[in-house]
């Protein structure tokens, strides 16, 4: 089959897709990747074809995931809390809104009250490393999400997924679309505390706070790691593969 996949969104819209033509491409089949500009070197890196898709990522974000027009996405916030060494990681997207910049800063006076040893990934907080808090660049989550305590999020498909694929259950602080869909469905599952909403209203210090201990206490981590066990029997690209084979049976392509 030729397939041609597109998506308007982040890397984490981008990841998926490449995993599943790099599989593809191992059968026999022909798979390109329709998108914008930025994502052209994840896609050939991993020997997809890549299509260019007229537009810029950014400014198209900015419309799709929020009514106050942010840049991107939020981000995630990851920390590890081990007894002996505490660490968390809060990593966000640059935010063009001002109401997510001062969500930004919201989490971080939380980590900061919580006296929570951190790794911060964002652009709108002031890069001021002190013995508890040490900002870094991009992290690829497969590398880090291992050895981690929980996750907070924007609640993306792809985020949420290895955090559970990880075991670690996760607070997600959506935006938009599918967001809040995935953060309920992470509470519904018993893998982390109800998400918290922030489309109408900023979500207070105290909210957040309050969700970070939830999230802390211990009692979600037997539904992540239960989910985790179910992941684990799942070979969820091979399943996509077969669907897409059945699909192209069905309507005469050739497989």
């Amino acid at each position: 089959m030729i397939i041609v996949a597109t998506t308007v969104g982040t890397t984490g819209d981008i990841a998926p897709l490449c995993e599943l033509g790099v599989e593809l491409i191992k059968r026999g089949h022909t798979f390109k990747i329709l998108a914008q500009e930025k994502f052209r070197p994840l896609i050939e890196e991993k020997g997809i074809i890549y299509c260019h898709l007229s537009g810029d990522a950014n400014h198209a974000m900015k419309w799709l995931v929020t009514d106050v027009k942010t840049g991107l996405e939020f981000g995630t916030a990851v920390f590890k809390l081990k007894k002996e060494n505490p660490n968390f990681m809060e990593e966000c997207e640059k935010a063009v809104s001002k109401d997510l910049i001062e969500l930004q800063k919201r989490v971080y006076r939380v980590i900061q009250k919580l006296n929570i040893k951190a790794i911060i990934q964002a652009d709108e907080i002031p890069h001021m490393n002190t013995n508890r808090i040490h900002f870094i660049g991009n992290i690829p989550y497969e590398a880090i999400f291992p050895y981690v305590r929980g996750v907070v999020h924007h609640g993306g498909c792809t985020t949420v997924g290895l955090a559970l694929y990880y075991g670690k259950p996760s607070l997600a602080i959506p935006l938009a679309m599918d967001q809040h869909f995935y953060g309920k469905q992470i509470h519904k599952l018993k893998a982390g505390p109800a998400c918290l909403y922030i489309r109408k209203k900023l979500c207070t210090e105290k909210e957040i706070e309050a969700s970070i201990l939830d999230l802390m206490s211990g009692k979600y981590d037997e539904g992540a790691k239960m989910v985790q066990e179910k992941m684990h029997k799942e070979n969820g690209i091979e399943k996509a593969i077969q669907a897409l084979e059945e699909y192209g049976e069905k309507y005469e392509y050739k497989v």
